[in-house]
């Protein structure tokens, strides 16, 4: 059956959070990123078929330069093999020298924290203008 949205609603709620953030800047915010189409092997048995994990967001520069990767993790990520599946793709991000910032839906969901914590990935936002009324 077709899905209703691309995102669950807990990704939604994040991603309308993170294009907020983002608004006046000239990042681009892209949902449902595919680690291959960021990630170029080396070898042909190089990572094998992890290379098809989905990553929740990614942020790039105006030329479509990956800059951050996103991941919103709920109860299900300490499961096993959620946990094996993680740390998997920080080990891909981490070869490929791409950041990947996790954000726990178990905090408290406040935009000027996630605000802080993607400058402190580097990138240039102007805090001033977060406005936390979003839900």
């Amino acid at each position: 059956a077709l899905k209703d949205c691309l995102m669950t609603n807990t990704e939604l709620k994040y991603y309308n959070a993170l294009k907020s953030i983002l608004s006046g800047t000239p990042y681009i915010l892209q949902p449902q990123i595919c680690l291959s189409s960021i990630i170029e092997r080396k070898d042909a048995h190089q990572y094998q078929g992890e290379l098809n994990r989905i990553v929740d967001f990614g942020i790039f520069s105006p030329e479509y330069s990956p800059l951050l990767l996103i991941e919103i993790n709920d109860s299900s990520h300490l499961k096993r093999d959620r946990k094996e599946r993680d740390a998997k793709v920080k080990y891909i991000l981490k070869s490929a020298k791409l950041p990947l910032m996790t954000v726990w839906t178990k905090d408290t969901f406040d935009i000027k924290l996630l605000a802080k914590d993607l400058k402190s990935y580097g990138l240039k936002i102007d805090l001033g203008n977060i406005y936390d009324g979003i839900q």
